[in-house]
């Protein structure tokens, strides 16, 4: 955009513009509330204004601050100390232990949330579930070096995406069944044991190739001399499969079906002969013995997506929504208590469905954080989990 050229007597000026990007540090400020005070030098009964509802009830926190922090660590992997020093920089002293105790506050103010969330899981067509490990270091019973799990929970196939994150000292039989409890429907996994007991008349279990492509990659790059060969054919079958997969990516699920069927069902079968034909010869616990025993026993796991448009091959949905934990996992290392942990699972259930939805994880906190103390009934909870879920919710 230029200005009209000025012209002064035989010379004619024309202006050229260019931009630069400023930065300015955000500010933090101090806001004082006043509260009236009433029948104050009347000798008759004081009564103070109730105080604005909080998420921390006399708490110096606004809900601005609060969203900010939970933004930082549990979106963009920012543990609490390095918070501590932003702030300090802005001549703000805020302690990561008072900072680490308003997570725990905010999350337990949360969890009526994300049990909306979780109600509207069991609605979904396919839950996606994966798992990786955690460090608690004040578990009761158990030494700081014991593994702890966090569950993630995903639906990949719904148009407003849901993650959930569940934190577990372990991820027994038990444990899972009580995640997926009162669940019809198709769960996509991969081939640890505990999951087989969860397959019922009403809800079926499906497998993930990548979890078996994997395998055969590691024995191309660290197994046997002898076994490379072999795996690298199953890694090149592998690899039509995939193009295939991509070819149909954005077509109608009934003609996914059609396609599937006629281009990537023989390239499934051809894995499952070189198997069947090779696994008695090569070492149980090589890796190539170890892929092929893995492929053979989820085969009938691995195929199930063939026959429904619907459903990806491999649980790559699950693995990226977990990598937002894993990445922020390398920066804070552990969880001091079972209550950090579980406050960091339902603030990464909220912030990472946020994004994948599309949603501004901070403006939709502030407007949750500030709503939430005022909620009462399930349609309160309901409306502010939207602003997590589209960003078309008013926020």
């Amino acid at each position: 955009m230029g200005f009209a050229p000025l012209e002064t007597g035989q010379t004619t000026w024309d202006w050229t513009i260019s931009e630069k990007l400023r930065y300015e540090p955000a500010r933090i400020s101090v806001l004082e509330y006043h509260r009236a005070k009433y029948g104050v030098g009347s000798g008759d009964y004081e009564k103070t204004a109730p105080p604005v509802p909080s998420v921390i009830p006399k708490g110096i926190a606004t809900p601005e601050l609060l969203a900010a922090i939970v933004v930082g660590k549990y979106s963009d992997g920012l543990p609490l100390y390095r918070l501590e020093e932003i702030f300090a920089r802005q001549d703000v002293e805020l302690s990561r232990t008072t900072m680490a105790r308003w997570m725990v506050q905010v999350a337990q103010a949360l969890m009526p949330i994300r049990n909306v969330l979780s109600d509207r899981m069991l609605s979904a067509h396919a839950i996606s579930c994966d798992e990786t490990s955690v460090q608690v270091l004040k578990e009761n019973g158990r030494s700081v070096e014991s593994k702890s799990w966090m569950i993630v929970r995903a639906t990949p196939c719904e148009k407003s995406k849901i993650v959930l994150f569940d934190y577990s000292p372990s991820r027994s039989g038990e444990v899972m069944k009580s995640l997926f409890a009162g669940y019809e429907g198709r769960l996509l996994c991969d081939g640890l044991d505990v999951y087989n007991g969860l397959e019922s008349e009403t809800l079926v279990r499906f497998g993930c190739h990548m979890h078996a492509r994997r395998r055969f990659e590691q024995a191309v790059k660290d197994g046997a001399k002898s076994g490379k060969t072999m795996a690298a054919q199953v890694m090149d079958i592998y690899k039509k499969l995939y193009d295939f997969e991509e070819k149909i990516r954005d077509h109608a699920p009934e003609e996914k079906v059609k396609a599937r069927l006629r281009d990537q069902k023989p390239l499934l079968e051809e894995i499952k002969q070189i198997a069947e034909s090779n696994i008695a010869k090569v070492p149980d616990k090589s890796k190539l013995g170890q892929a092929f025993k893995y492929y053979l026993n989820e085969h009938t796991y691995l195929t199930r997506y063939l026959d429904d448009g619907l459903m990806e091959p491999d649980n790559g949905f699950a693995e990226r929504a977990i990598r937002k934990f894993a990445i922020g996992r390398n920066n804070w290392l552990f969880s001091d208590t079972p209550d950090g942990a579980e406050a960091s699972s339902i603030l990464y259930s909220l912030v990472v469905t946020a994004k994948l939805n599309g949603v501004n994880a901070y403006k939709a906190l502030c407007k949750i954080l500030t709503d939430v103390p005022l909620a009462k009934t399930v349609e309160d909870y309901e409306r502010l989990a939207d602003a997590i879920l589209t960003s078309e919710a008013p926020v």
